[in-house]
């Protein structure tokens, strides 16, 4: 099998995409932590008139530290992190990736070098350690049977997340 080309620049909409996506599951395990945290403390305080802005205080700081702290983190890891304002391109194919950053570095990575990916209908990221990923938008491959080809290898080759 032939390689699938790729290529691209990514932008800072995409850059928070991937955040979104990689970050889905801590969301979710610490909004449920929370919640249960919040239900607890309104069942058990002897007087639930005192209880209830600690019950209100959790999820709000939940929504905040979630929400709106990642939002201006993120901006400020994308302003600080050139080498990822720059073009990407290289190949997909039966022995791995080969990843390319345009001037700058090449990456030849086998599959058996990465642990897993996990997809969006826009969007895949392959992990090559806990918080490291190859990034693939679906406008960087040339047309739709280009993306679907390489979903499909991708999940032949990787277990999801």
């Amino acid at each position: 099998m032939t390689g699938i080309t790729f290529s691209g620049q990514l932008t800072e909409a995409e850059f928070r995409t991937i955040h979104g996506l990689a970050a889905r599951k801590f969301r979710w395990v610490i909004g449920v932590f929370v919640g249960i945290m919040s239900i607890w403390t309104y069942l058990t305080a002897s007087n639930s008139d005192a209880s209830l802005p600690i019950w209100i205080f959790l999820p709000l700081i939940y929504l905040v530290s979630m929400f709106v702290v990642p939002r201006f983190a993120l901006r400020r890891q994308w302003r600080s992190n050139k080498l990822l304002h720059e073009p990407v391109s290289g190949e997909v194919n039966e022995e791995g990736i080969i990843w390319n950053v345009t001037g700058v570095l090449q990456m030849n990575v086998t599959w058996n070098l990465l642990l897993r990916y996990r997809e969006s209908p826009s969007l895949v990221l392959v992990y090559q350690g806990l918080n490291q990923v190859f990034y693939f938008p679906r406008r960087y491959f040339a047309n739709e049977n280009d993306w679907a080809e390489f979903r499909k290898l991708i999940a032949s080759k990787l277990p999801t997340k």
